[in-house]
């Protein structure tokens, strides 16, 4: 890292931005396994539910596809507040940094 970029960078910003890549890390590798096996797991939870209950089945996947929309404003809107949070937390490690 260059002179210039270390001077606009504090240590609240360096130290916040590594432990958020360590749990963004993290999360990957736990639910990469999950990805692998979902979409047999959720076919044969549409075979089984299908031969309890019939054709409503499908009206409850159309119900799940319908909420899709709602969860991208929902998790957008999360998002956005995750980021001003980041903010404040990058203030808060730089201020424990300097007192300590």
């Amino acid at each position: 890292i260059s002179a210039a970029g270390r001077a606009q960078t504090s240590t609240g910003q360096v130290v916040n931005m590594m432990s958020n890549d360590t749990t963004q890390l993290q999360r990957f590798l736990q639910f990469f396994g999950f990805t692998l096996i979902a979409p047999i797991q959720i076919v044969i939870s549409l075979v089984l539910i299908y031969r309890q209950v019939g054709n409503a089945t499908w009206v409850g996947v159309a119900f799940m596809f319908l909420l899709v929309p709602i969860n991208g404003v929902v998790f957008s809107n999360v998002s956005k507040m995750r980021r001003k949070v980041l903010k404040y937390s990058d203030a808060r490690v730089k201020m424990i940094n300097e007192i300590l």
